[in-house]
């Protein structure tokens, strides 16, 4: 295997698919000071060592494989239009320009305060080991209306060798080997951008985003080393697991002024199939859907300031995992939220059992009246048409993220496929005489390709999936949604490793 000083292996805009170890550290990159918050880096874990340096110890908690291995893997990311530098004040939408990470990677523009993760940047030791390594990442960050428009920033990675590598491992890897000698582990995590959730016939629960930073880690089997034949999956999920007890954080959720908080448990563990040298994925996830009625002025429970504001969790320490803006919300729309901060449970109206089949191919599922649903739509007789939304169904254009067409961008967030030919601004699904829901994926085989033997291996897929969404037995909430169908859109970073089997040199 080449190794290399750094290797990034995630693109930017897409989640890192290594598990959170740490404390975050906030890195500003050295720039004009009055442009400094545009883009700031962030490291999970590790010692801030000067302005633009982190360090991080082999095999200790900010190494994210976890063992001593002659390198440190760093899970960096950057945080747009932040306030947290007295002398900047932001002015987004804020765009970085090509940094320099060693892959090309697609420019990316925000608005708001989000932090999105890069990757996962890998530093080897020298001498063997027994030297320091160092790497550096540079961006630019500009503003539009920002004076100056210009933020030049700069991280140097450290990664310092363990005094004792005899017992230096953070914690046991996540898979056991492969017996076929292929990858051990592929961490699937959900990105920030092109998710759309859709549940009811009503066409009020739909173009929602789902919840970024949501991971499955799965372990493989049956895959050899040359990347044939598919891999066979299984995710170890509950209390203590690699995947904990949720599927992220819980999701908050406003429409027609009902407002829900989900928390999405695992109810078993996940099993599917990816195939090294396509990309082609099958995943069955069975989950079961706390359903917690909750108020507008505060949706799901926040993490702030390293504190849950409420819920069960009401005063703990938690991590922010993801970061949605619930746009129908009253008061502050942005929510920081954590898996950490559950809503209070004495507000579940209901747990649904979901059996999601998720694939990168083509999901469907023919009407009339599918899953049992009162109705087809809500378009009183008038059809569901296709990409013909407008009003609030389509406030913005974006890009499929299945087949880079346009596509309406909904002010919840979410994706516009079908509105209501008598009221376009109205979603709907088009099962009315014998039509179907469709949802398309798309498959992405990882980078370096097989039969290359560097890892980790990384890859952009888009997961499509439609099932089948329970009542709840609450009247406000299924005469707003009306169960029957759902549909969903997952864009994903896979990420594929070989884990290290032992703790020691």
């Amino acid at each position: 295997m080449r190794r290399r000083g750094l290797a990034l292996v995630a693109a930017l805009g897409l989640l890192l698919a290594v598990a959170r170890a740490a404390p975050a550290v906030r890195v500003p990159g050295g720039g004009p000071p009055k442009s400094d918050c545009y883009a700031e880096f962030e490291v999970e874990g590790g010692a801030l060592a000067g302005p633009t340096k982190v360090d991080c110890m082999d095999g200790t908690a900010c190494d994210a494989d976890g063992a001593c291995d002659g390198r440190c893997l760093f899970s960096v990311g950057v945080c747009f239009n932040q306030t947290d530098l007295s002398a900047c004040k932001p002015a987004p939408p804020t765009c970085l320009a090509q940094p320099h990470l060693g892959v090309l990677i697609h420019p990316t523009c925000s608005a708001s305060a989000e932090c999105e993760p890069l990757g996962a940047a890998a530093v080897y030791l020298r001498k063997g080991g027994k030297r320091p390594g160092s790497a550096k990442i540079r961006m630019i960050a500009t503003s539009a209306s920002g004076r100056p428009r210009t933020d030049k920033d700069q991280l140097t990675l450290r990664c310092l060798p363990n005094p004792d590598p005899g017992g230096c491992c953070a914690h046991p890897p996540t898979c056991p080997a492969n017996p076929a000698g292929g990858p051990d582990e592929i961490d699937f995590v959900v990105a920030s951008r092109g998710t759309d959730l859709d549940g009811g016939w009503t066409g009020v629960g739909h173009n929602f985003p789902w919840v970024p930073n949501a991971a499955l880690k799965a372990c493989a089997a049956t895959c050899a080393a040359g990347g044939d034949p598919p891999c066979d999956l299984e995710a170890r999920t509950g209390l203590g697991s690699p995947n904990g007890e949720t599927f992220g954080a819980p999701l908050p959720l406003l429409a027609a002024y009902v407002a829900v908080c989900i928390v999405q448990r695992w109810n078993g563990n996940p099993t599917g199939t990816i195939d090294p040298l396509t990309g082609d994925t099958t995943l069955q996830v069975p989950l079961t859907s706390d359903v917690r009625l909750t108020s507008q002025g505060n949706v799901c429970p926040r993490c702030t300031n390293g504190q849950c504001d409420s819920g069960a969790n009401a005063g703990r320490a938690c991590t922010v995992e993801a970061t949605m803006t619930v746009a129908q919300a009253v008061g502050d729309k942005l929510y920081d939220l954590s898996s950490e901060c559950p809503p209070d449970p004495a507000a579940l109206v209901a747990p649904l059992d979901i059996r999601l089949p998720l694939t990168s191919g083509t999901a469907s599922l023919a009407g009339p009246k599918p899953c049992g649903a009162a109705q087809d739509d809500n378009c009183g007789g008038s059809g569901c048409g296709a990409n013909n939304c407008t009003g609030d169904a389509c406030v913005s254009m974006g890009t499929d993220p299945s087949t880079g067409a346009p596509i309406c961008i909904d002010a919840k967030g979410g994706l516009a496929q079908n509105c209501c030919n008598s009221d376009t601004a109205r979603p709907c699904f088009p099962t009315a005489g014998g039509g179907q829901i469709v949802r398309i994926g798309k498959p992405g085989p990882p980078a370096p390709p097989f039969p290359d033997q560097t890892y980790p291996k990384t890859g952009n897929a888009v997961l499509a999936g439609v099932f089948c969404l329970p009542p709840t037995g609450n009247q406000a909430i299924d005469a707003t949604n009306g169960p029957g169908a759902g549909a969903l859109i997952l864009p994903v970073t896979h990420t594929w490793l070989r884990v290290p089997q032992s703790c020691g040199p």
